[in-house]
């Protein structure tokens, strides 16, 4: 998928970003104030999403990937990683986890979610001292 549109416009003290379909291929570029939930759009082959975090500290706010509906799960997975330590793999269940929960990330977090028609393929690595999470709605 080649990204041809960054949305700059996240501003730090947003809490709620609803992505649609219109929105595909952006490149979501976040450095937040508050915590904040990414909505993604309603299930279509071929959406594709990124996640960037764009400070140069540990972030003092958690991100929320939400796909709205245990139906339409995440599949896939993610490399966490703790500062200079060795990565680890973490994946949702595959038969229901649609939210995804990361803790303050840090610098080099980058997180990208493809829909194959039905499901969201999760992909990224997660740079937090706390473990990313995935979970049901």
């Amino acid at each position: 998928m080649a990204y041809t549109t960054v949305r700059k416009a996240i501003g730090a003290a947003e809490t709620a970003v609803t992505l649609t379909h219109q929105d595909q291929g952006v490149i979501n570029v976040a450095d937040l104030a508050a915590d904040c939930v990414f909505t993604l759009p309603d299930a279509a082959a071929g959406l594709a999403f990124e996640f960037v975090y764009a400070g140069v500290t540990t972030d003092t706010a958690d991100w929320s990937i939400d796909a709205g509906s245990d139906t339409n799960f995440m599949i896939g997975g993610l490399l966490w990683q703790i500062g200079a330590g060795a990565a680890e793999f973490l994946g949702p269940d595959g038969n229901s986890n649609s939210k995804l929960s990361i803790v303050v990330p840090e610098p080099g977090t980058r997180v990208e979610v493809y829909c194959d028609g039905t499901n969201w393929v999760v992909s990224g690595l997660v740079v937090a001292a706390t473990t990313p999470a995935f979970a049901d709605q």
